[in-house]
């Protein structure tokens, strides 16, 4: 299990966190980064931390818990934001963007690469499953 707290979540430091955890990851779950699943687990993360800061503009910075545990076959990650609040359902179910809409695609891409995602707590927790093979 890795468990990481960022105080100040930002645009300009949110390539390094992610890139952190997917190092962790690497070397925990013995992936390489030219793996699907290593590709997968970055741009799901990517997602929802991008998510976090691009929809709270009031916010400079963002606290977030960031939770990722895993067994034999999933990886489960868990992604709080304790300040977030917003339309989860609406996005979710929600359909592939069209080519001209200019928001919407992040939440489609993780719902569509993982095994299940959902949400919990007014929009607080992001819970994303992950087959491991």
């Amino acid at each position: 299990m890795r468990n990481y707290e960022f105080a100040c979540l930002t645009e300009q430091n949110l390539k390094s966190y992610v890139d952190q955890i997917l190092f962790d990851l690497r070397a925990d779950l013995d992936i390489t980064q030219e793996s699907l699943i290593h590709y997968s687990l970055y741009l799901a993360i990517w997602e929802i931390l991008l998510n976090i800061v691009s929809h709270n503009q009031s916010q400079t910075d963002h606290h977030v818990l960031v939770r990722i545990s895993w067994t034999e076959d999933e990886i489960m990650i868990q992604i709080e934001d304790p300040d977030g609040d917003f339309d989860w359902k609406t996005c979710l179910l929600a359909d592939l963007p069209t080519p001209d809409q200019s928001t919407g695609r992040g939440l489609f891409i993780v719902k569509t690469i993982s095994k299940e995602f959902s949400f919990e707590d007014c929009g607080k927790i992001a819970r994303i499953l992950f087959d491991r093979s």
